[in-house]
């Protein structure tokens, strides 16, 4: 249906205003930082995860019961930093109220222009987080098709994609047959990821 914005906010006293600062600052002083996500397991964390790895950084993590707890203590100062999807936290970063050090995504999202990606920075990183509709298995060819159907059309209008623009997430319509190979293509990044970092799920 949509791929959606990431980004790495900070609270707006943190030092660093970009991911080079935040590395160096970070092996400075390892585990010194905290970085809140929406809980154990949660896209969120496994992100932070990978950007430790990638950056050759220790945070430590800190688990919410949600990406708006996890962003209200970003903002308040308890903990400094956390991997946010735009919808969850454009309207803060827009009212000034985060800090935004980078973008997740791959390429630079629409909403945030000049914000640079992570990737910019920490050659080869990037990740395009998505969402998508899903039914039962089983749920005969025909229903599967025309759900398909209908929700491109839907994101072919105006108002979807500017909706979807708003909350810095971009229409992306795919055959069910290319959404579930994308699917297959992305669980083994992610497996990767929990197995490398010992990350569990709530």
């Amino acid at each position: 249906m949509a791929t959606a914005g990431y980004v790495l906010v900070a609270n707006n006293d943190f030092p660093p205003n970009n991911v080079a600062e935040l590395i160096k600052s970070a092996k400075a002083a390892p585990g010194k930082y905290l970085i809140a996500s929406a809980g154990n397991g949660t896209l969120n964390h496994l992100i932070g995860e990978m950007l430790q790895k990638a950056a050759g950084i220790q945070l430590t993590h800190v688990p919410y019961k949600g990406a708006a707890a996890a962003v209200t203590d970003v903002i308040g100062g308890q903990v400094q930093l956390s991997v946010q999807s735009l919808p969850s936290s454009i309207s803060f970063i827009k009212a000034g109220r985060l800090k935004v050090l980078g973008v997740v995504n791959e390429k630079r999202v629409s909403a945030l222009p000049e914000v640079p990606t992570i990737g910019e920075t920490i050659k080869g990183f990037g990740s395009t987080p998505w969402y998508g509709l899903f039914a039962p298995a089983g749920t005969p060819k025909a229903i599967v098709d025309r759900l398909q159907s209908e929700a491109a059309k839907a994101l072919d209008s105006a108002d979807a994609r500017e909706k979807l623009a708003g909350v810095g997430c971009e229409p992306f319509k795919s055959s069910p047959q290319q959404f579930a190979s994308l699917i297959k293509d992305d669980l083994p990044k992610w497996q990767r990821i929990v197995k490398e970092s010992g990350a569990t799920v709530d």
